[in-house]
């Protein structure tokens, strides 16, 4: 009975406090209202603020814009007065939507907030990637083992990398498919490689060069070496295969890259690109109408490559008809080859593959990501500076592909624009992608300070995946956001997963995929290979793009994390978004959000105000984990030489001397550099509550 009074009281003291603060909001509109007609001055300081609107002079102040009831509530019930006015300047503590409506050289130094400056390191796609290439100047681990490779389409050599990826990709499925055929499965052999340098600890850093250039052991068996010795394939398609995954997994060694007399081999020559497109399959012959053109077709990349220039005299008129005549003879031979009987593969050259494979394997993170399935070597295209799935679009079409984001011979880019590598081999549900939304909380970037939420939810396509060429533009496959979903038709259908659960409005908890993962694998797949790598992807990451983000103390920020699952329950971060979608969306957000955000209160109020005095137990943070906390530096990180750069001026010939002229040689005239290319201001990714 005590405690039932006591409870009544609690309550009634709770609602006394609400309506006291109603009343201090009516009057503080009052005011505003009363300020703005003329009828009232403003306030001289927050102490004569705080004396006009009745709030007591220890009290704390707070003013929000944006939808967020929970933060508002957890405030109040922590004695603090909510400031209804979006624009004044008399508050402790302000949350906002966006970073750019908080006035940030206007802040008093005591004054809280939710948002740094310069976020756009890591919430744009441009900036992540750019960051993440840092990653080896902080880290034992390459970007390649957390990321999908990307490229930044308005960077030339980045675009000849992409071209060169892209080409070497569709060579090492020939490869692959080839290999499946013969009854050789290289998933699981990748994936204990994969989980075992997760184990040790190990990225691609120092301590692992000597890995590069080695092979993944694969071993052939007998029934292996009889399906090679039976399967019939198209000789030219093979070779040119093979030939460009050789140069792909080259170990070039220092003296050959400080030797000037030597020149690396082409990764994809202009003749290997035609013969793999050529060949609608390695495992049939092509019809003469299907071989080469009588003229070779432009170069893909001739847009990149500078002109060559006209001979002047015969003997370079001749070395260039010997040179065309040569390339018109290997042409020929490729035409032979293309259109000749199918030839054994034979168990000799499938070891000879197999090493080829296993050689890939080992230097190339993404070895499954390129897809072990008879890859189709997808990508996906994206603006670098949007968030909720605008503008993406899938492509397996190189020429597709570089026509949507007009980039070509005669084109310039419109806009900026990265690829990235598809995952070719995603973990699926009831037949449909997903990924997963994590939280991450910033509260210092010097000390650089990383909480880490356990929770997170899952979000999924609102149709059944599908790599056909058929289905590659249809955005409620491939793409799992929330704002793209909810516009299909299907985004409420009744959908049950393999154990029996229903999945409503495309969402899950994260209990309700390790619930799943336990009845598929028979155990918590997610706290055994996911959780602990999420958690390492979440600081690499932030760690490298730390001297990038401005820095101010009483500030924090709020990541949303997406991350990919592929079949081996492999993690793969894929954005950073600031400011993740707060609303009640879904039955799923409508639980994780207000407790989320609650116990944000916890780390960046409660715990900071213990920390001045540390009296009393240690305040509890709620589901937020301290993940990591580096040191503190006097020296910004971005002056230890991550933007290396070599500059340098044009040297020009100095004009001959005239006859009968002065013996003075004129000084040779340098040209200034071109100005850099205008680029489109790129914006944070944020997200809109919906």
């Amino acid at each position: 009975d005590d405690e039932e009074e006591d409870d009544e009281e609690d309550a009634e003291a709770k609602a006394a406090a609400r309506t006291a603060q109603q009343q201090s909001t009516n009057r503080l509109y009052a005011r505003k209202k009363a300020s703005q007609e003329g009828l009232e001055p403003e306030a001289r300081d927050f102490a004569d603020w705080k004396r006009k609107n009745n709030v007591p002079e220890s009290a704390k102040v707070f003013s929000l814009t944006g939808w967020y009831p929970c933060v508002k509530e957890a405030l109040l019930e922590r004695g603090w007065h909510f400031n209804p006015d979006r624009d004044s300047f008399f508050f402790d503590l302000k949350w906002t939507l966006r970073s750019n409506e908080l006035k940030q050289n206007d802040l008093a130094p005591w004054q809280l907030t939710n948002h740094f400056l310069k976020n756009t390191a890591i919430t744009t796609k441009v900036g992540l990637l750019r960051s993440l290439k840092h990653l080896p100047w902080h880290t034992n681990e390459h970007p390649d083992a957390i990321f999908p490779r990307c490229y930044d389409l308005n960077s030339p050599p980045e675009l000849a990398s992409f071209l060169d990826d892209f080409r070497g990709v569709t060579a090492e499925a020939v490869l692959k498919d080839v290999a499946q055929r013969c009854g050789l499965d290289l998933t699981p052999i990748f994936a204990e490689q994969a989980r075992a340098r997760v184990a040790t600890g190990k990225g691609k850093g120092e301590d692992d060069v000597a890995l590069m250039g080695k092979a993944v052991p694969v071993l052939m068996s007998d029934d292996m070496a009889s399906a090679a010795d039976e399967l019939m394939i198209n000789e030219a398609v093979f070779e040119a295969a093979m030939s460009v995954c050789t140069k792909r997994c080259l170990d070039l060694d220092d003296a050959k890259l400080d030797d000037p007399r030597y020149t690396p081999p082409m990764m994809v020559t202009d003749l290997e690109w035609e013969v793999i497109q050529a060949g609608a399959s390695v495992f049939k012959s092509c019809t003469k109408a299907q071989t080469l053109p009588a003229e070779a077709p432009a170069p893909l990349d001739l847009f990149m490559r500078p002109k060559e220039e006209e001979p002047t005299n015969g003997r370079e008129r001749r070395a260039l008809a010997r040179k065309a005549e040569a390339a018109e003879e290997r042409r020929e031979a490729a035409r032979r080859k293309l259109t000749a009987p199918l030839t054994a593969l034979g168990s000799g050259r499938f070891g000879e593959m197999c090493d080829v494979l296993g050689r890939l394997m080992a230097n190339n993170e993404q070895f499954a990501v390129d897809g072990i399935k008879k890859s189709q070597n997808l990508w996906i295209v994206k603006p670098s500076a949007k968030s909720r799935g605008r503008g993406i679009q899938t492509f397996g079409n190189i020429d597709k592909l570089l026509d949507y984001v007009e980039v070509g011979d005669g084109r310039g880019s419109g806009a900026l624009w990265v690829v990235q590598k598809y995952i070719e081999n995603p973990l699926l549900i009831a037949k449909r992608k997903f990924d997963m939304r994590q939280w991450v909380l910033v509260t210092d970037w010097n000390p650089l300070t990383i909480y880490f939420y356990n929770e997170n939810y899952v979000r999924f396509s609102a149709e059944e995946y599908s790599s056909d060429a058929s289905d590659l533009e249809n955005v409620y496959v491939h793409l799992v956001n929330n704002s793209i979903g909810k516009k299909s038709d299907k985004f409420h259908e009744n959908v049950t997963a393999e154990n029996g659960v229903a999945i409503e409005d495309c969402m899950w908890s994260n209990k309700q995929f390790r619930e799943w993962s336990e009845h598929m694998e028979g155990e918590d797949m997610f706290e055994k290979h996911c959780a602990a790598q999420m958690r390492e992807i979440a600081k690499h990451a932030l760690v490298s793009a730390q001297g990038q983000v401005e820095h101010r103390k009483n500030s924090w920020e709020l990541y949303g994390y997406d991350y990919m699952i592929d079949d081996t329950y492999r993690p793969w971060l894929i954005e950073i978004n600031s400011s993740p979608a707060c609303d009640y969306s879904t039955t799923v957000t409508e639980q994780f959000v207000p407790k989320a955000l609650s116990d944000v209160i916890k780390v960046v109020v409660d715990l900071p105000e213990w920390e001045k005095t540390k009296s009393g137990p240690r305040p509890d943070t709620g589901g937020w984990e301290n993940i990591y906390k580096g040191q503190s530096l006097e020296t910004p990180v971005a002056s230890f030489g991550l933007d290396l750069a070599c500059t340098g001026k044009q040297i020009t010939k100095p004009k001959r001397r005239q006859a009968g002229g002065s013996r003075r040689v004129q000084p040779a005239v340098t040209r200034p550099p071109p100005p850099p290319a205008k680029e489109e201001e790129a914006e944070e990714s944020e997200e809109e509550d919906e």
